[in-house]
């Protein structure tokens, strides 16, 4: 049971220090799995038959769990960065036409250029398939990271909505972080830099109360 919920420079040494080691941690795993899936058509192939709007989400989306925790000790937890991202992301929802429109468009256009290789023969039904059973792979890779604050929770829903295709639940995560963007920078980093400390000293995983959680990982101890 979480005791306090602190900024950063509220915590006292050691506390701040393994805080911060926790941030870097998650910044540090999003560079493995999740951003490899994201990124390389040959570990992730069938994601790719969605090249597109999808793709570049897929990065994009991704990457904001690494912004908010990467260089937490001397950055403004990624406010630019994380502002650019979901503003650009947020713009798929509202430019009249919508993201699954623009994802089966893609797949559709994929398809079509695909099928015109010699080498390339499947149906549409297997070939959407693909790309759903990619599209999980990367979901599930975001899902494993331990996220340490409601900032980090939701920048980590985001990727594994859009993995799962739920494409509302993007909009919504994505909306909740704007929500504190549009609060300015200082609101933000005291926002994103939150640590939770239970009364026993350990460093708690964030987990959202009645919200579906993943694989959190371990707690880590002050």
């Amino acid at each position: 049971m979480v005791d306090i919920t602190v900024s950063f420079p509220a915590l006292p040494e050691p506390g701040r220090a393994i805080a911060k080691a926790a941030f870097r941690a998650l910044a540090d795993a999003q560079r493995g799995r999740p951003e490899i899936l994201a990124t390389s058509p040959r570990a992730n192939p069938g994601m790719f038959h969605a090249t597109g709007a999808f793709c570049y989400l897929a990065e994009h989306i991704g990457d904001l769990t690494h912004r908010m925790a990467d260089g937490c000790g001397y950055t403004d937890f990624g406010f630019s960065m994380v502002r650019e991202k979901v503003d650009r992301a947020l713009r798929y929802f509202r430019n009249g036409y919508g993201l699954a429109a623009e994802v089966e468009g893609n797949i559709l256009n994929n398809y079509r250029c695909d099928m015109e290789r010699p080498d390339r023969r499947c149906s549409l039904a297997d070939y959407r398939a693909a790309f759903v059973a990619g599209a999980g792979r990367y979901a599930d890779a975001h899902a494993a990271l331990a996220v340490w604050n409601e900032a980090q929770w939701h920048g980590r829903e985001c990727a594994v909505a859009l993995g799962r295709l739920d494409f509302d639940g993007l909009e919504r995560h994505l909306e909740a972080i704007e929500t504190h963007l549009d609060q300015g920078s200082q609101a933000w980093v005291a926002w994103a830099s939150h640590a939770q400390v239970a009364a026993d000293g350990m460093l708690e995983p964030y987990a959202a109360e009645g919200q579906q959680d993943h694989d959190a990982g371990p707690a880590i101890r002050f």
